[in-house]
């Protein structure tokens, strides 16, 4: 039997109710489905993974990766019993399956115009693993007949940052997460988070914002891999290496790695560094990251910063082996971020055993524990000073061994994704 796609409005009922009481008639109808006439043959369960944002456009950031990452991992290798269908919807159009999205990414013939909407059945799984906070508030419908006709209804969880530091954002922004947060707490049967301080998080607020206590919701939570590795590096990169190392001028290299966003501690990094460079300590700042949002004024400090290209390197488009290089020949890693929902650049430098110098924040702890230096403040000097004494660590040998931080890779990490919504 196959059942029909929803689609329609934003209903009165739930944007009236308190998400509390909207959460309990929404699970009422669970299950209760309506079989359209004709079609009696079920076909394998569908594991429906949203790529609404990455399949409309791939900015190589974060949550890009991780998307396409758990993609490639859950095609190669699906849970028992479930066929993998990557889907996508817009603003006004409800979920299609993204098959030339599909074929692209797995490079394949593409040409073929195949989205077509899609056709649920009871038993089927929708997975929101893609960030689109934007576009689900719009089809509350559709997700409350997927849930009526049997189809569990999972979303991942990154951080709560747009509705915890709004001040980080722009203001557009705090208001789409929020209605985006209300549509999970009324229709999910779970939300996975990628860590367990973000569990934790989402815990407090489901039961302050919400009143829907441990338990009403589940929320469970999983760890992201890396398949980033020195085996990795293969042949060829030799020169990219040498590149670098030029440019570098044979000086200790600090990696910075991450979209350059308020909350990720630039600024106090850049100004920590600038009372190094005062008191003429040779050490080079390394910065990956594309420009993100209310940072003008730390950009054009960044590119009009007079040890620009001498002792302060920014790369703002590099791709996954440059990147891989830079991890390899620099001298360890600096997060100075005020709030992480993982922090994936930890574990990609813990693969090269480089030393990290962490903000002691509860996700870094939960990652690297004993296996990073840390720092607190959010002064320069604070920094500056944590740096100086890192620096001295990292010359007498005596930083502690990032490789004993436990790194899985995709694959390990999409078997936690599938274990903690209790897939085969």
């Amino acid at each position: 039997m196959a059942y029909a796609r929803m689609a329609g409005p934003y209903p009165t009922l739930y944007s009236l109710l308190p998400a509390r009481v909207a959460r309990t008639i929404a699970s009422l109808g669970a299950g209760a489905v309506t079989p359209i006439e004709g079609d009696n043959i079920k076909p394998s369960s569908q594991l429906l993974v949203d790529v609404s944002e990455i399949a409309r456009t791939d900015a190589g950031t974060g949550i890009q990766r991780v998307v396409r990452s758990i993609l490639l991992q859950l095609l190669k290798e699906p849970p028992s019993g479930f066929e993998i269908k990557p889907v996508y919807a817009s603003r006004y159009d409800s979920y299609r399956y993204a098959e030339r999205y599909r074929r692209k990414l797995l490079a394949q013939d593409c040409s073929v115009n195949s989205d077509i909407p899609v056709q649920i059945h009871p038993g089927d799984v929708f997975l929101g693993l893609d960030l689109a906070a934007h576009l689900l508030p719009h089809h509350h419908r559709t997700l409350g007949q997927w849930k009526n006709s049997g189809v569990k209804l999972f979303f991942l969880m990154h951080d709560l940052f747009p509705v915890r530091h709004p001040e980080w954002f722009n203001p557009k922004r705090p208001r789409t997460f929020r209605r985006w947060l209300r549509t999970l707490a009324i229709y999910s049967d779970c939300i996975l988070c990628v860590s367990k301080a973000t569990a934790d998080d989402l815990e407090k607020w489901l039961a302050s914002r919400y009143r829907i206590r441990n338990g009403a919701l589940p929320v469970r939570s999983f760890h992201l891999g890396t398949d980033f590795s020195p085996a990795a590096q293969g042949l060829g990169q030799a020169a990219t290496a040498e590149d670098f190392r030029l440019r570098f001028q044979g000086r200790p290299c600090i990696l910075m790695v991450g979209t350059i966003e308020p909350r990720k501690g630039y600024s106090q990094a850049l100004s920590a560094f600038d009372a190094l460079w005062q008191q003429n300590v040779q050490v080079n700042l390394v910065i990956v990251g594309k420009m993100g949002w209310k940072v003008d004024e730390l950009a054009s400090r960044l590119r009009q910063h007079p040890e620009a290209g001498v002792r302060l390197h920014w790369f703002d488009d590099v791709d996954d082996h440059q990147l891989l290089q830079l991890y390899n020949i620099t001298d360890g890693l600096l997060m100075a971020s005020e709030g992480e929902g993982f922090g994936l650049p930890v574990i990609e430098a813990a693969r090269f055993n480089k030393p990290l110098l962490l903000r002691d924040i509860p996700v870094f702890r939960e990652i690297a524990g004993i296996a990073a230096e840390y720092f607190t403040g959010t002064e320069p000097d604070a920094l500056a000073l944590a740096l100086r004494n890192w620096l001295s660590l990292i010359s007498a040998g005596k930083v502690p061994a990032s490789r004993t931080i436990k790194c899985q890779n995709w694959a390990e990490s999409t078997a936690q994704l599938i274990h903690a919504m209790e897939l085969p």
